[in-house]
């Protein structure tokens, strides 16, 4: 079995999230775990805005839950009821009075354009623009994405709206509401309190068991290159979902230097293994001024 450790940049996420060394975001015993397609989930049962959530997402190692097709959308919900969530457990009155949990989806950045942005830093996935029928109407799924918003299971989907102005994040309905029913999303202000899902990095582990690797890289947050130092046999960069990035890498005496000048900025994952096929996983910060 793998060992996967994380670096203390997770401890300082913590902290700048306001959130006291000890103190987890999120507490055992309000957190239903669950397993889809070989992916971790972990609902929580604590009332957070979309900012608070997505900030612990972020610093217990995941973000706000993507749902990328109809499977991960039956196995979310399925989940959600499965915990025992009552479906009026925190009525939002600007979700038509109806309960939500909050989704990684928002268009907080830029009106009308919404992201798979769980982990809050203005990057994501834009798989829908503009509004549905309770608004403007004009809004389109961008491509083949996936999209579960109100009204989808009546072929006439009628969110986002964004109602009084001030809906900029998406949760999944536990009831119904005058344009959609449970399981669809809606948008919602952002600074409604609800339980939210957190979804894991296939590069990552909820489980944290030690290991001896030692892995030290900088400049972090980087801007253009990564010096790595340490003991391993081999690196590897993903972004937030798992997937892998290609990079140049070039061997400089004991160090590595990884080229990261042609990456978006945001957040990546470092993971260095060593000849056991022990683990450590590293966030990066990637702060490119040419790649916003």
């Amino acid at each position: 079995m793998k060992k996967i450790i994380y670096s203390s940049l997770f401890l300082i996420l913590i902290f700048t999230s306001k959130v006291s060394l000890g103190q987890p975001c999120a507490s055992a015993v309000n957190i239903y775990t669950f397993t889809a397609a070989g992916v971790n989930y972990e609902i929580v049962k604590e009332l957070k805005t979309w900012t608070l959530a997505s900030s612990c997402a972020v610093s217990r190692g995941g973000f706000l839950v993507h749902i990328d097709n109809l499977a991960e959308q039956t196995a979310v919900y399925n989940a959600i009821v499965a915990s025992g969530i009552s479906s009026s457990y925190h009525p939002v009155s600007d979700g038509g009075g109806a309960s939500y949990i909050w989704i990684g989806a928002t268009d907080k950045n830029v009106e009308g354009t919404w992201l798979w942005d769980g982990n809050n830093d203005n990057i994501g996935t834009n798989f829908w623009n503009g509004q549905g029928l309770a608004g403007s109407g004009t809004g389109s799924v961008v491509g083949t994405n996936f999209v579960n918003f109100g009204g989808k299971s009546l072929s006439s989907i009628k969110e986002p709206d964004d109602y009084l102005s001030n809906q900029d994040c998406a949760g999944i309905c536990l009831g119904t509401w005058p344009y959609g029913i449970a399981g669809e999303w809606n948008d919602i202000a952002a600074t409604n309190t609800l339980y939210y899902i957190i979804e894991y990095p296939i590069t990552t582990s909820i489980n944290e068991p030690s290991s001896n690797l030692e892995i030290n890289a900088y400049p972090n947050p980087v801007t253009s290159q990564l010096t790595i130092e340490g003991r391993y046999s081999a690196v590897a960069l993903t972004n937030l979902e798992g997937k892998r990035i290609n990079v140049a890498i070039q061997k400089v005496e004991n160090k590595m230097i990884m080229d990261m000048s042609h990456l978006p900025t945001g957040t990546y994952f470092l993971k260095c293994t060593d000849l056991s096929n022990n683990q450590i996983v590293k966030q990066i910060v990637l702060n490119n001024s040419e790649h916003k």
